[in-house]
C-alpha cells in the first residue's frame, strides 16, 4: 500500500506507484480524464455503455496507449448467486498476467474503501461511476443501480492493468458500494467485466501533450483529486 498514491480521476480509481516521475503521472491522469471526456461527447456512460466503451478503448489508443492484453466478458449470474463490487473487482485483477497480488491487493483494498469516506474524492467518483433511479408508482418505475466504473494499477514504465466493471441491479446502491451485497436474481441483463494490461508510450505522448491539456480545458483541475487514506489505527494496551 505504501508503494502507491491514489488518485480518483472522475470515474477511475488510479494508484501510481510512487517510483514513477511527476510529469509521466501527470501523463497519465490526464490521459485517462481526457479518454473518458472525449467517450462522453457522443455517448450516455449508462444507456449507452457499449458505444460509451468503445469510444474511450479508442481515445486511449490514439492518446499512446497500447493494449497488449485484454480479457472482457458479459456474464449474467445465476439468480442464487451473491455478488459484491469489490469482489468482482478483485477477480479481474487476478487474470491479469502481471498482477502481483504481494504488492497490489491491500493497495486496492484500501483505495475502495477510503472512497467511502473522502468526501472530495467520494462525490467526484460516485457521480460518474453510480446513476440510481428510485421506485415511483405513479411512474410505475423500479429501483435501480447503474454502475460503471475503473480501477487500474500503474506501474513502473508506465505500465498499466486496468479493470471495468459494469453492471445494473434492482437495488439502491449509494457510496457504500463496495461493501453492500446483492443477489444475482436482482440484475438486470449482463454484466461487463474485462482487464486490461497498457503500456504508454511516453515519448510520443510528449508530443501531444500540449493538445491534451488544450482539450481538458481545465477539467483535471475539478475532475483529478486526491484520495486521502484514513489515518492507521493505532492500538493501546490496557
Amino acid at each position: 500500500m505504501r508503494d502507491y498514491e491514489m488518485k480518483v480521476v472522475s470515474g477511475q480509481l488510479v494508484l501510481l506507484h510512487k517510483t514513477l516521475t511527476d510529469q509521466i503521472k501527470k501523463d497519465v491522469l490526464n490521459s485517462q480524464l481526457y479518454a473518458q471526456l472525449y467517450a462522453s461527447v457522443k455517448a450516455d456512460k449508462f444507456s449507452e455503455t457499449i458505444a460509451w466503451d468503445a469510444r474511450l478503448t479508442r481515445a486511449r489508443a490514439e492518446l499512446k496507449w497500447s493494449a497488449p492484453f485484454t480479457l472482457a466478458r458479459r456474464p449474467q449470474p445465476a439468480d442464487k448467486a451473491n455478488i459484491n463490487a469489490t469482489t468482482l473487482i478483485m477477480e479481474q485483477f487476478a487474470h491479469a498476467p502481471h498482477f502481483d497480488p504481494s504488492s497490489m491487493e491491500e493497495a486496492i483494498r484500501s483505495g475502495l474503501n477510503a472512497l467511502a469516506s473522502s468526501l472530495n474524492a467520494q462525490k467526484v467518483f460516485f457521480d460518474s461511476v453510480l446513476r440510481v433511479t428510485k421506485s415511483d408508482s405513479s411512474l410505475k418505475t423500479a429501483e435501480r443501480s447503474e454502475v460503471l466504473m475503473y480501477v487500474s494499477v500503474v506501474n513502473p514504465e508506465a505500465h498499466m492493468i486496468d479493470v471495468q466493471v459494469g453492471f445494473s441491479v434492482h437495488q439502491l446502491l449509494d457510496e457504500h458500494l463496495f461493501d453492500q451485497w446483492f443477489a444475482g436474481k436482482f440484475v438486470i441483463g449482463s454484466m461487463l467485466l474485462s482487464v486490461s494490461e497498457f503500456e504508454l508510450d511516453t515519448s510520443a505522448f510528449s508530443d501531444m501533450r500540449g493538445s491534451v491539456l488544450a482539450g481538458l480545458d481545465g477539467a483535471e483541475a475539478t475532475l483529478i483529486v486526491d484520495l486521502d487514506l484514513p489515518p492507521p489505527l493505532v492500538g493501546t494496551l490496557p
